[in-house]
């Protein structure tokens, strides 16, 4: 199945839960997103991964309720230039199960209650760290601020 988001197709790679292993075999982006059926979103006081290289990895629930942007169906905007999209997004999901891998961006995702529900669509290119900051920069023009889960550009 594909998707426009920020007019460019993306690719279905499944729930992070059920993640499609035949999808996103490449090199590009990726964007986490809240699917229209997730119902209520609740968050979690903590992380289940409580200290990555020093760094706390949760955020207060009041810091989560400020970032969240309720008319944003888009909640984290990712790269990967070393490894496959699909191959980055399972080291997110060990990194929200309490491994210890590099994956700390993106990291308040793990404290979305049911967080295993949200989708993950992938996009093929060849420099996914431009198109990062492009699709962060459509995001922000739109929205006012970045992504729920993106705390830097």
């Amino acid at each position: 199945m594909i998707k426009r988001f920020f007019d460019r197709d993306f690719e279905f790679g499944g729930t992070l839960r059920d993640l499609n292993e035949s999808k996103g075999n490449y090199y590009g982006v990726y964007i986490i997103v809240l699917p229209s059926d997730f119902g209520k979103v609740d968050f979690n006081q903590t992380a289940n991964l409580k200290i990555w290289r020093d760094r706390k990895v949760a955020v207060s629930i009041d810091e989560l309720q400020n970032r969240w942007l309720k008319d944003a169906d888009v909640l984290y905007i990712g790269k990967s230039e070393s490894k496959t999209v699909y191959k980055r997004v399972l080291e997110h999901l060990k990194f929200w199960g309490v491994k210890n891998v590099p994956a700390f961006g993106g990291r308040i995702i793990g404290q979305i209650q049911n967080y295993e529900n949200l989708h993950i669509w992938y996009m093929k290119c060849e420099y996914s760290e431009k198109v990062k900051k492009e699709l962060l920069c459509e995001f922000k023009n739109k929205y006012g601020q970045l992504p729920f889960a993106n705390w830097q550009e």
